[in-house]
């Protein structure tokens, strides 16, 4: 065993099951996220080439990477979580050859690195496949380029092929995302540590000429981005506010730096200790959770006992001096690595979605704790048991990461399911507002993407026909004020929604209560509704709503599945969209399901509906009785009972029976009679 594991293949070999561990248990049941998306829809509507206009504000490189990987993919959940598996996989074993070059003595040590890069829990977005998919590539590229810039210091026969290729693997990266930009002023202190060179004035000259073409391609980039592409976005606000306030402005930035190092450095890692932060999703999430990590644990440190060869318990000078090169590097990776942020002013945090930041972080992040590890006097085998629980709890957390945006996926599917029930097709040129919907991992700007491919999903025209806006996000950034008749235009990367204030459809979603589509006639008293909502209602115009298409919409079955289990929401969806119609006899058809599938509804409005149908047909007796379930279920909604058997009154034609019912209703509710 101690022969098998010292092979030079291994190490990524490890890594692999590490990542099988800590990204693949649950990667058949993760479906797309975020910005995740718009993207696929971008996809779908214009295919691969599409994404020039996707992203030629911002990042036109990044779209010729987009069109090779989508042309290969396409919109597979399950091929872009795999997909994202190998990427983040590549730039773990990339991370690893990298610190096996730089330091070639230090081979288990650099396995450990990796390892802890692998899992690194200061970010949680691994599960968003198909955007950062790309991005963990384009990671691995840049370090191979790192690789790539030693070995042309190295091997002075192919110094010029190492030093293209190196070049040409860092203005790929640069050029297509700017994350991993900071991190290119590290390759002076690698060349460094690797030129032994005597004195340290000819040191510093041989550093600083191997350093040059990469730094001459760094500044080329800095002017392309910054006076040719002239930053069409996240613009340069810390030079801004410097201008305006030197003092305060480097005072502040001085105390970001610092604190997102100890963040993105330090705390993060703190965060995998703490199970109470871990939201269970029953028993079998618990054994998930903690399986993983005993596996990982228990499997890493039997590798890395049996591998662990190259340093001994009495480490001789040069190794100490070599641990705390490598604790240097960390530290200034973590100071340059944070530049493209701290610069547009992003702020760094160990919460989705402002943890994207921390992504350049793990470089130094891993390399710094690496390197503490690495100080620790006493038995080497005590270093490996650390190392083993960070990363044991490492993968352990990300499966938790992974756990919570599975169970959020799965609500995406049922809301859009009920969009569907409710709402079979929709005008073009609807805005759908709604309260802030309960997915952390979702935006109004993502969730417009589905909505659009649900009603419109033949169309490939940059018009797009519908947009969704939370009013607390929205109102006066694209949804102009909450007032008729005013102009909506929105610019959506490839394409534009155009729109009106009058053309609006107002929900409310709150689980478990069912989806609710208000409307000012019947939602005039609802209680409970989102505060954001209720001043909204008035432009709720359900003419926007096609009662009765030839083809209903239906959420796109290769991404969100096929249709769910018919239960209480649905015949309650259905019976609204009759209510609409004013098909009475439809509503006591779906009421003798609904009403007897032994299930309750959890927000008692929902039993509305059927009231007015079955008054509507001279059910009298079931009305009164669900009238009463109402507000014994909730007796807030008491005005809204009443106000519904104002409607019944008005409308539904005289009889003793009537009069008695509703007459038994004010009183027992004391209803007004105005």
């Amino acid at each position: 065993m101690r022969e098998l594991f010292r092979r030079s293949w291994v190490p990524p070999i490890m890594l692999l099951l590490i990542s099988i561990l800590a990204y693949g248990i649950l990667l058949p049941t993760l479906g797309f996220y975020w910005d995740d998306m718009p993207k696929l829809w971008f996809l779908h509507r214009f295919g691969p080439s599409g994404f020039h206009q996707v992203y030629e504000i911002d990042r036109p490189f990044l779209a010729w990477t987009y069109r090779a990987t989508t042309l290969i993919i396409g919109e597979s959940a399950l091929s872009w979580q795999l997909f994202g598996l190998i990427s983040h996989w590549m730039s773990a074993a990339a991370f690893w050859w990298m610190l096996r070059t730089v330091w070639p003595m230090r081979v288990q040590e650099a396995f450990w690195g990796a390892a802890l890069f692998l899992v690194y829990p200061g970010f949680s977005q691994h599960a968003i496949s198909l955007i950062y998919s790309h991005y963990f590539l384009i990671y691995a590229v840049f370090l191979l380029s790192l690789v790539l810039m030693i070995k042309a210091v190295r091997d002075p026969k192919r110094r010029w092929l190492y030093t293209s290729l190196a070049l040409l693997a860092a203005a790929y990266s640069m050029f297509s995302v700017e994350y991993f930009v900071g991190l290119e002023f590290i390759r002076p202190v690698l060349l460094w540590w690797v030129i032994k060179e005597k004195p340290r004035k000819e040191r510093l000259k041989k550093t600083v000429q191997a350093w040059l073409p990469y730094l001459i391609l760094a500044i080329a980039y800095l002017i392309w981005r910054t006076v040719i592409f002239a930053f069409p976005t996240y613009e340069p606000l810390l030079l801004e506010s410097t201008s305006l306030d030197p003092l305060t402005s480097v005072g502040s930035l001085l105390t970001t730096i610092q604190e997102d190092i100890i963040l993105a450095g330090f705390t993060a890692w703190s965060r995998i200790f703490y199970p109470q932060e871990v939201r269970w999703e029953g028993t079998k999430s618990v054994i998930l959770y903690t399986g993983v990590i005993a596996v990982t644990s228990v499997l890493l440190g039997i590798y890395m006992y049996f591998a662990d060869d190259e340093l001994s318990e009495n480490q001789d000078g040069r190794s100490s001096r070599g641990t705390w090169e490598v604790v240097i590097t960390g530290l200034f990776a973590l100071f340059v690595a944070g530049w493209p942020f701290w610069i547009t002013q992003l702020p760094m945090a160990l919460d989705f979605p402002k943890d994207r930041f921390t992504l350049p972080m793990a470089f130094g992040s891993s390399l710094t704790l690496l390197g503490l590890i690495g100080v620790i006097p006493g038995r080497r085998l005590i270093k490996i048991v650390i190392i083993a629980a960070l990363v044991g709890f490492g993968a352990g957390m990300q499966v938790h990461y992974a756990n919570q945006m599975r169970v959020e996926f799965t609500s995406l599917k049922t809301f859009l399911w009920q969009l569907a029930w409710r709402v079979p097709d929709l005008e073009a040129g609807t805005a759908v507002l709604t309260n802030e919907l309960p997915f952390p991992h979702y935006s109004d700007n993502s969730l417009t993407a589905p909505i659009n491919w649900m009603y419109d999903p033949d169309g490939n025209s940059p018009e797009m026909s519908y947009i969704l806006y939370y009013p607390t996000v929205r109102l006066g950034r694209g949804l102009p004020a909450l007032e008729e008749n005013l102009p909506i235009e929105q610019w959506y990367r490839a394409t534009t929604f155009s729109g009106s204030t009058s053309e609006m459809l107002a929900l409310s979603y709150t689980p478990p209560g069912c989806l609710h589509v208000l409307d000012v006639i019947y939602d005039d008293s609802l209680p409970g509704l989102p505060p954001e909502m209720p001043d909204v209602i008035p432009l709720s115009n359900l003419d926007q709503i096609v009662t009765d298409p030839s083809e209903p919409a239906r959420p796109p079955e290769n991404i969100f599945g096929s249709e769910p289990a018919r239960g209480w929401c649905y015949y309650y969806l259905k019976a609204d969209l009759a209510r609409q119609q004013g098909d009475w006899g439809r509503i006591v058809e779906l009421g003798e399901i609904a009403l007897n599938l032994g299930d309750r509804p959890n927000n008692a409005s929902e039993r509305i509906p059927f009231i007015e149908g079955y008054a509507h047909i001279g059910y009298w007796e079931t009305a009164v009785e669900q009238s009463m379930r109402v507000v014994e279920d909730q007796p807030a909604m008491d005005r809204l009972v009443c106000h519904a058997w104002d409607r019944i009154d008005s409308s539904v034609v005289y009889s003793p029976a009537k009069v008695e019912a509703v007459s038994l209703i004010r009183e027992a509710l004391d209803c007004s009679t105005e």
